[in-house]
């Protein structure tokens, strides 16, 4: 792998500090020990030569035969002594690097947060001082070390080989690094330049790479998945949300990415092409995959690459895709493929590797598919617990979960998974029995963004590098794209002017209902019932506006809408996170929990933006806040006043809730739509590609000149959402001696 290093001597004032080169030639090698191994070699080669001349000569005696296989034990004997102690020496530095490391991010954030300007650069500036001079020399030595350790393993045939890897999950178009303006997460960029001047083994990803936030959206995900590839990559998972630009596009994407000798191939083995009716082949636009009876039955993505290490260890690496892409991306991208069962496949597949590479020592699977979901087949853990002597390693993706590398109740089998977003970067280090074919020894830690950041502070960025390169040419490609016009609005929507409340101003969407709210909590609900997701999950009833209803958080919106133009920029302003639209299926008991809750969330981001089916009513009274320890006006829904179209919720009926990819994760406290972590009951049945996009698309199907707009359908123009009858049913009357009082700003809270 290639590795480079960077001095940066200017970073701080003149006299601040002094940085001590460090020595790092004396480091990087170890001479002695490299030459005595050749010379074991070169001892062990001719007694094995000589051995097997006595034992074909019959003349020989025994005697002698046995002398020379005692001599060559003795060689055995001290190659296994210099693995052994380079091995220690190699652990001992890395943990001193682990350590040192994590210190300095400690120091880093506590650093960041002081206020004062002066103390807080001194404080950074010391940091990089102790990243200078301890880091970066325990940095390269464990480098060396550890490719001093993978030469020795070899060379001495020991039974025991090092694998180290690093991987990640769930990127969803993190480019770059973000350290708080909306979320912590170190980006493909900076994890890169953490991983430049690395030795290691493998880089694999378990999916849903290419689609996330705007930026990244504008190519379809094609310069991320690039960057990846620039950065070391050597497999990425084939994710749900890889399917989110249609099939077509990822195969082609695919094809870009490996069409020279350096390759980052997207793997997946229970996916197939399907035969399709007549009738399904001619619902096919012509800029869709096309269909070709020639390939059913066949993978649509390579299933697995082969890799040898320079330990000498062949390693088989896998893909597989949660089956429920089917819903979980639009229907309509994946409609000339099914996704076969993966524990099924799994052991298909090991069976096919074993059969033609016999020398395989090591199978790791890359799967996008998650803990706790409700079917429990298609899990992680499900995999462990029942794939027995198939696999070694899971790097599991798709449920945005953190999972410090464990086995399972199969001891043979360990399984790992690094949440989402580039919040941490896996490092394993495993030790592998080649005799066994066990792993006898791993550890690993979770890199998060203040250790990549310590760890980074002293590289500088060259804008001709192939990443810089591309990112610019993504931004400009960005701009272009928010200057284009999105739909025109004839009525403008305030949703963060600024309402007083007990002295303290807080935009109108943390505390009331809003036509902008409404809008985009109809236009989830109207998407979802385009989609008819509920045909692909067994037991479901259709969706209508009885059973469904949307739900927004107001922090979620955070821009007003003018009439006239707008821009896509304009929509990105208002939603800004790069959300994903899901819908999850709950009794009525939680729905009306949710709604409960989010009504009592007044003054916070967490407040429910309804869709406009939903009614209700407030009690607005000065209550003690548990938090804050004073009397405070808090919101609470009237007993028996949450209605959905007009009706009572029956808490034992199921309902559907379009909300977005934040909620259904708990986000905001709203742990009654955690379907990860409540998978009995709450059944995800669909999640989409951008919450913007989905909302553009709404506004434009209403706005059509010669649309016949179906209220059941949640189709409302504009218009409708700017008079206040619209969302007059969700009754929010704030007492005058709150300070009700309009206020040119508010800051966010």
């Amino acid at each position: 792998m290639k590795t480079r290093t960077k001095w940066i001597l200017s970073f701080m004032p003149l006299g601040a500090a002094v940085i001590t080169m460090p020595m790092i030639a004396a480091s990087c090698s170890n001479p002695e020990a490299e030459k005595k191994i050749t010379e074991l070699q070169k001892q062990k080669a001719d007694l094995e030569a000589k051995i097997a001349t006595l034992e074909s000569d019959k003349t020989s005696s025994q005697a002698e035969l046995d002398k020379v296989k005692q001599d060559k034990a003795k060689v055995d004997s001290k190659l296994d002594a210099i693995v052994l102690a380079t091995r220690k020496e190699y652990k001992d530095v890395y943990t001193k690097y682990d350590t040192k490391l994590k210190e300095l991010a400690v120091e880093l954030k506590k650093a960041k947060s002081e206020k004062d300007a002066t103390k807080k650069e001194e404080a950074i500036n010391a940091v990089k001082v102790k990243v200078q001079n301890e880091l970066k020399p325990l940095m390269h030595k464990q480098n060396a070390l550890f490719a001093l350790l993978r030469k020795t393993e070899k060379e001495a045939n020991s039974k025991i080989r090092t694998i180290r890897i690093y991987h990640s999950n769930d990127e969803h178009g993190r480019i770059e690094f973000d350290d708080g303006k909306y979320n912590l997460y170190s980006g493909m960029l900076r994890t890169g330049t953490y991983l430049s001047d690395k030795t290691y083994d493998l880089l694999l990803s378990a999916g849903d790479m290419i689609q996330g936030l705007p930026l990244s959206d504008t190519d379809k995900g094609a310069t991320i998945a690039k960057m990846a590839k620039n950065i070391g990559y050597q497999a990425v998972a084939v994710g749900n949300h890889e399917f989110d630009y249609g099939l077509k596009h990822v195969l082609d994407l695919n094809k870009e990415l490996n069409k020279d000798a350096e390759t980052m191939p997207f793997l997946s083995a229970n996916i197939y092409y399907k035969e399709l009716t007549p009738e399904e082949q001619a619902q096919i636009k012509p800029e869709e995959l096309e269909y070709d009876a020639s390939k059913v039955g066949q993978r649509a993505f390579k299933p697995y690459i082969i890799k040898t290490l320079e330990s000498g260890m062949k390693v088989a690496i896998f893909g597989l895709t949660t089956p429920d892409t089917a819903y979980t991306s639009h229907p309509r991208n994946s409609k000339l493929v099914k996704f076969t069962e993966p524990l099924e496949e799994t052991k298909k597949l090991v069976a096919e590797i074993r059969e033609q590479h016999p020398d395989i020592n090591f199978i790791i699977a890359i799967t996008h598919l998650g803990t706790g979901r409700s079917n429990a087949a298609w899990t992680s853990e499900y995999l462990a617990q029942n794939a027995k002597n198939e696999l070694d390693l899971i790097i599991d993706g798709h449920s945005h979960t953190l999972v410090k590398i464990h086995n399972s109740e199969d001891p043979n089998i360990y399984v790992t998974q690094t949440e989402a977003y580039t919040k941490y970067l896996g490092d394993i280090e495993i030790e592998f029995d080649t005799t066994t074919g066990k792993i006898v020894g791993q550890r690993q830690t979770l890199r998060d963004i203040y250790q990549i950041e310590a760890a980074t502070l002293l590289e500088t960025v060259d804008p001709q590098s192939p990443n810089e390169v591309l990112l610019k040419k993504l931004k400009e490609i960005y701009s272009a794209e928010n200057d284009k016009l999105a739909f025109n609005s004839p009525v403008s929507f305030d949703h963060i002017s600024s309402v007083n409340i007990d002295g303290t101003p807080y935009w109108k969407g943390r505390v009331q209902a809003t036509g902008l709210g409404a809008l985009f909590a109809n236009a989830g609900v109207w998407n979802f019932l385009q989609t008819k997701a509920w045909k692909t999950i067994a037991g479901s009833e259709a969706g209508t506006i009885d059973n469904t209803f949307g739900l927004m958080n107001g922090g979620g919106l955070r821009a007003n809408l003018a009439a006239g133009d707008v821009k896509y920029g304009d929509i990105r302003a208002i939603s800004p996170f790069g959300n994903r639209p899901v819908t999850v299926k709950v009794k009525g008991s939680d729905a009306l929990a949710a709604i409960k809750y989010g009504i009592s969330k007044a003054r916070s981001g967490g407040f429910a933006q309804l869709s406009t089916n939903v009614s209700y009513e407030t009690n607005i009274t000065k209550k003690l806040n548990s938090k804050t320890e004073k009397e405070e006006y808090m919101w609470e829904a009237k007993e028996g006043s949450i209605k959905i179209n007009g009706k009572a919720i029956d808490p034992n009926k199921y309902y559907y809730i379009s909300t977005n990819d934040y909620l259904a994760a708990g986000g905001d406290g709203y742990t009654m739509l955690n379907y990860t972590d409540k998978p009995q009951e709450v059944t995800q049945m669909r999640e989409g590609q951008s919450l913007i996009t989905e909302a553009i698309a709404y506004v434009n199907y209403v706005q059509k000149q010669d649309a016949v707009l179906d209220k059941n359908k949640f189709e409302l123009k504009l218009e409708e959402y700017a008079k206040p009858e619209t969302i007059a049913h969700q009754v929010v009357v704030i007492p005058a001696d709150a300070g009700n009082k309009e206020v040119p700003t508010a800051e966010t809270k």
